[in-house]
């Protein structure tokens, strides 16, 4: 098995220490600087792949190329996690939602909806609820096509 992931071992730290700052900073610059050079090789292999008119060297380019932005991006966030002061946890928590694309945690989708619910969910169920009620009292009104066509068979039965 190999090294723990830089996020992952992000997450051991529970308070930003001296030791911890001294640990995590050569590694982020290393991935900042590692991750850069990848980008330019993989924009070079990208311009050779274009100029063969090779289209599968131009998608393994650009997976080298998203593969080095995700590495710069990593080193940079821990710098910029180390000069802010915010905990690694933090820090590697946010790296994991926009990797895995989800909203930041302050930003909630059910903000300002009822007893934690959207608005979207509490008008659907309001007319779901409208449209049930509706169909059952139409159903009992015997003067409804439904309704009127069981009694109309009731009333020949009995003649």
């Amino acid at each position: 098995m190999g090294p723990k992931p830089f996020y992952a071992s992000m997450m051991d730290f529970p308070k930003l220490t001296d030791e911890a700052r001294a640990r995590i900073r050569p590694e982020a610059l290393t991935r900042l600087g590692s991750g850069s050079q990848a980008v330019t090789d993989g924009q070079a292999a990208l311009h050779r792949a274009q100029a063969a008119n090779d289209a599968a060297a131009a998608l393994t380019a650009l997976r080298d190329v998203r593969d080095g932005l995700s590495l710069a991006q990593s080193g940079a966030g821990a710098l910029r996690a180390l000069e802010a002061g915010q905990s690694p946890e933090q820090t590697a928590l946010a790296w994991f939602r926009h990797e895995m694309t989800l909203p930041p945690a302050d930003r909630s989708e059910m903000a300002g909806g009822f007893r934690g619910l959207s608005w979207l969910h509490v008008l659907l169920m309001i007319l779901l609820g409208a449209a049930l009620t509706g169909g059952a009292l139409a159903a009992m009104d015997p003067r409804a096509p439904c309704g009127g066509a069981g009694r109309a068979a009731d009333t020949r039965r009995s003649s």
